[in-house]
């Protein structure tokens, strides 16, 4: 928003210089709700999703190529996060911030979208607004993962190819970048796809020109990405890592259509959606038309289902759609097109308000999870990180680490953190969990007890040897129906000494073993 915007024509005197200061006023509550979205929480601890991230780019190109065969991710984030971390270092704040300069960047691309594609500041700046107050995002701004480069590239995409196939521009620097861009988004999430499908439906449907230029534009984006990336996403179509992801159920495409303003309640993310598409439903029937046959709002909302009704689709096949993470691609067009909504067809008044309402419920939302670590659901003051630093005060040097689920990764990181990367020895049961820290196939491993019993055998042998030379047993315990198979072992081998109700988003508790007494003995009078 800015204070040059002119008044809506239906409105007048006193009520348009109201309203007019009132946008104005927008664009300061804007910029607090950004410095808020960007400062507060940016310490938190990290979990998972996004240590497994640290621990994918500390390793040189050869070993991020290795490590990702076993995995479903790509390599752009994971290479521009290992540089970042050599010039910011590894705290909470260095690895979230590039996240937000993403953020930041991608709100400021859906501005020159907005204006280039209705050609209207307001617009641009109402477009630039809904982005940047998207939960969605907010959330994905203090993530350790591509999902706001996501963001970024998609609405870079979507520009120049508004500057090149809809203002027909000739500028061969500008076609260089447009294929540049799409092959750097194609190698940072596979969902970038459904953008470039959704621009190729806007040339087949409404534009009907450039086509070819278009087809060979993306063909040679394409045969990059595979030239480069081909023979490990081959590996990546059949290594397991989608198999946690859930199948397709009719209730995803109320998810995928809400998430962006949703903060996790499908509630609140239809209310904001139903509220900024209002005045195009009570549109009177002409202007209605007029509205949706404009090529600019064919374009955005093309892109949007494209990016999110045509990936629901593909998962009635195979599952491809987990919340809160992939469909940021289709934002920067959701945003442009409600904030065209909002400003071609709502009353300023109407338009105003809404978007403070937004602004302030984002604010709020976000203050309130400040403290959230992972995908929430953690007693307070309960993470990886206060694990971990219970373990660091409390562990003995050589004691092991047992690992049951995807706890290895943020436990690694903590340990390094505090100079203790080599003071335990670590363990992950099952060992598989040592190929793909980033998932699991719970299903998968119990459909073979025996290897499981067996595992867990050997596993206790090595870990009992360990506890008659004195050292204590550190189990994280959070993989059930897969855990019980090591500690039903473990009970009968060793003592359990301690359990602490410490929790984090893949562990419940953490159990600590020692050597039973009388094995104890009979260890120390045989040494004598």
């Amino acid at each position: 928003m800015t204070s040059a915007m002119p008044p809506a024509p239906a409105i007048s005197g006193i009520s348009a210089r109201k309203t007019l200061t009132a946008e104005t006023g927008l664009v300061a509550l804007a910029t607090v709700a950004l410095l808020l979205f960007v400062v507060v929480g940016i310490g938190r601890p990290l979990w998972q999703d996004d240590a497994d991230a640290v621990r994918m780019s500390r390793y040189d190109f050869h070993g991020l190529l290795e490590a990702l065969r076993q995995d479903n991710n790509l390599p752009v984030y994971y290479v521009l996060l290992s540089l970042w971390m050599r010039l910011f270092g590894e705290s909470e704040p260095a690895l979230r911030s590039l996240s937000v300069l993403f953020y930041l960047a991608g709100t400021g691309m859906v501005f020159l979208l907005g204006s280039a594609i209705y050609k209207s500041r307001r617009t641009a700046c109402y477009a630039g607004l809904l982005y940047l107050a998207s939960a969605q995002l907010i959330h994905q701004a203090q993530s350790v993962r591509m999902y706001t480069l996501l963001g970024f590239l998609s609405a870079t995409s979507l520009l120049l190819f508004v500057r090149v196939f809809v203002q027909e521009s000739s500028s061969r620097r500008l076609a260089s970048v447009y294929v540049i861009v799409n092959t750097v988004g194609m190698l940072t999430q596979v969902w970038f796809f459904f953008m470039l499908f959704g621009q190729f439906l806007c040339q087949a449907l409404w534009l009907r020109r450039g086509l070819k230029k278009f087809i060979a534009f993306t063909a040679l984006s394409g045969a990059t990405f595979f030239a480069l990336w081909g023979s490990v996403f081959l590996s990546q179509l059949h290594n397991g890592s989608t198999s946690w992801i859930p199948r397709f159920h009719p209730i995803f495409v109320l998810d995928i259509l809400t998430e962006f303003y949703g903060n996790q309640s499908v509630g609140m993310g239809l209310f904001i959606l139903l509220a900024c598409a209002a005045p195009l439903v009570l549109a009177a029937g002409g202007v209605r038309r007029t509205f949706l046959r404009e090529d600019a709002t064919r374009i955005v909302l093309t892109t949007v289902l494209a990016c999110t009704l045509v990936p629901l689709a593909v998962s009635m096949m195979k599952p491809i759609y987990y919340p809160a993470r992939y469909s940021t691609v289709g934002l920067p067009a959701l945003a442009l097109l409600l904030g065209a909504i909002l400003t071609r067809l709502a009353p300023r008044p109407y338009a105003v308000a809404l978007c403070y309402g937004i602004l302030i419920a984002s604010m709020a939302w976000h203050i309130g999870d400040r403290n959230i670590a992972g995908n929430g659901g953690l007693p307070a003051g309960q993470s990886d990180r206060t694990t971990a630093e219970y373990i660091l005060r409390h562990a003995a040097p050589g004691d092991y680490i047992v690992f049951t689920n995807l706890t290895r990764a943020a436990a690694d990181y903590y340990f390094r953190r505090a100079g203790a990367a080599v003071r335990f020895v670590e363990a992950s049961f099952p060992e598989e969990l040592d190929r793909h820290a980033g998932w699991l196939d719970r299903a998968a491993m119990l459909r073979h007890p025996d290897t499981l019993a067996a595992e867990a055998g050997r596993t206790t042998e090595r870990l009992a040897a360990a506890a008659r030379t004195g050292k204590r047993i550190w189990l994280y315990d959070g993989l059930p129906g897969v855990s019980e198979f090591l500690k039903s072992n473990l009970d009968t081998k060793l003592a359990l000494a301690e359990r602490h109700d410490l929790r984090g988003p893949f562990h419940g508790k953490l159990l600590v073993y020692t050597a039973r007494p009388e094995t104890g003995t009979r260890a120390d009078a045989h040494m004598r």
